[in-house]
């Protein structure tokens, strides 16, 4: 039985045990970073690069990979989190309201796609003042009200597919 997913490990798809334990590297950090700047650039119905320039926009993913790395640090959050986020992101960035552009697109983003994957993957979860304590940078009511706009972005659809973890194989 998998550890994962309660099923022989033989119905699992290699590929699908590969990147489920693929360790934190600074590549992987580097794509998730990049990935959700991508997300946000090319969010339907918000401004045209919302990030800004070139210049603007590295310097908000180096912030971003600071906050990934402290929080990464805290929470010891499993890859599966990580790549059930990425999904979320991709999923929900069409339907990102304007109000995820306000302070901190990039750490808000990332921050609330692991909340949401993480309490949506476990059966025991952290809530929001562990959130808050780990982030050191949001209060849980923040995060509460980051979560649920999150979720509405996702139009509460939480089903994830093979393919769509898949879809970040290659850059993993």
């Amino acid at each position: 039985v998998h550890h994962a997913s309660l099923v022989h490990p033989a119905t699992h798809s290699p590929m699908l045990l590969k990147l489920v334990n693929s360790r934190l590297s600074l590549k992987f950090i580097d794509y998730i970073a990049n990935f959700i700047a991508d997300a946000l650039d090319s969010a339907d119905g918000l401004p045209a690069s919302p990030l800004g320039n070139e210049i603007k926009r590295r310097f908000s993913i180096v912030g971003l990979k600071f906050f990934m790395n402290m929080l990464f640090a805290r929470t010891q959050v499993p890859t599966p989190v990580i790549l059930a986020a990425l999904a979320f992101i991709d999923k929900a960035k069409h339907q990102f309201e304007t109000t995820i552009l306000q302070e901190l697109p990039l750490e808000r983003t990332f921050l609330s796609a692991i909340v949401v994957a993480s309490k949506a993957l476990n059966d025991h979860t952290k809530n929001n003042i562990y959130w808050e304590r780990c982030s050191a940078i949001f209060r849980a009511k923040e995060i509460s009200c980051f979560e649920l706009e999150f979720l509405t972005s996702l139009r509460w659809n939480l089903r994830l597919s093979d393919n769509d973890i898949f879809a970040h194989y290659d850059a993993i």
